[in-house]
């Protein structure tokens, strides 16, 4: 079956991809179970094939129209030709019509041994700031998916979703369906056993051996993503972005993939949301 979470939020430096959703959602199971608990509850959202979409505008599916826009460098420093990417891909931004704007604040950093500011370390971060309302699906094979993801999306309101929260981002507000964050989304359902050669999905998903076996893209747009935590840089990769064309070859639910830094276990999560949207393509 497939759920549906609405909500608002107030700001964010990330963008809330199927796999940094993920991301954050095992960052909770971790700190209010013990290891080996939330391990099984991330055992389970694996093998109950549940899949998880991107951040979505309430009540519209991803914009399905391919550019065939690239991106031309003009630099050959690196830094400044990321810089000029990112420039090139705010650009971009009205595709999918998240309806934020743009905002840059002036942050310190913290000596967390003295509890003051560190000299000279005033630094600018871009992030941001939201106004519209928006949608996450999930589906699962399994209803207690959705009764840890109830209690992990709470825990989002009290602290926030993503990086940052301390300095007051990731804010999120969910509405309520007689008390309850998810509610069953049948004709999100319909779309998604529909019987269609062209499926589009509503996830931005991982270029992996495993996508590129069990789907054939068709049409597409890609993006890399950087990942940073606090103690460690997480690889790169890149995706295919929500929207994107498919035919479906063999539907095996989620990916995850570990790798070790050191002594801790990072899980990378990655799946295909594919769902059909009526086009002339997909008759």
């Amino acid at each position: 079956m497939i759920y549906r979470a609405d909500f608002k939020l107030k700001s964010s430096n990330i963008n809330l991809i199927s796999p940094t959703i993920f991301g954050n959602i095992s960052r909770v199971l971790f700190e209010i179970f013990d290891e080996d608990e939330a391990l099984e509850y991330i055992d389970l959202i694996i093998k109950s094939k549940t899949l998880i979409s991107d951040m979505l505008v309430k009540g519209k599916l991803p914009n399905i129209n391919c550019s065939d826009t690239t991106f031309q460098g003009k630099s050959e420093d690196l830094k400044t030709k990321r810089k000029e990417f990112r420039n090139w891909k705010d650009g971009q931004k009205n595709r999918y019509d998240l309806k934020f704007e743009e905002n840059t604040r002036l942050r310190i950093r913290i000596d967390r041994q003295m509890g003051t500011a560190e000299e000279g370390y005033l630094f600018y971060e871009d992030e941001k700031r939201f106004n519209g309302e928006y949608s996450i699906y999930v589906y699962t094979e399994d209803k207690k998916v959705l009764d840890i993801f109830e209690i992990v999306f709470k825990i989002f309101e009290k602290t926030g979703i993503g990086n940052d929260l301390s300095v007051g981002l990731g804010q999120v507000e969910f509405n309520k369906f007689d008390g309850k964050i998810f509610t069953r989304d049948v004709e999100m359902e319909k779309l998604f056993i529909k019987r269609s050669k062209l499926k589009y999905s509503l996830s931005s998903s991982i270029i992996t051996d495993d996508v590129l076996k069990d789907y054939r893209l068709l049409r597409y747009e890609i993006s890399r993503y950087d990942g940073r935590s606090l103690n460690l840089v997480k690889p790169s990769y890149f995706l295919f972005e929500k929207g994107a064309m498919l035919e479906v070859l063999d539907f095996k639910g989620p990916y995850l993939y570990e790798y070790k830094d050191g002594e801790r276990n990072v899980f990378i999560y990655n799946c295909v949301f594919p769902i059909t949207i009526e086009t002339e393509e997909g008759r």
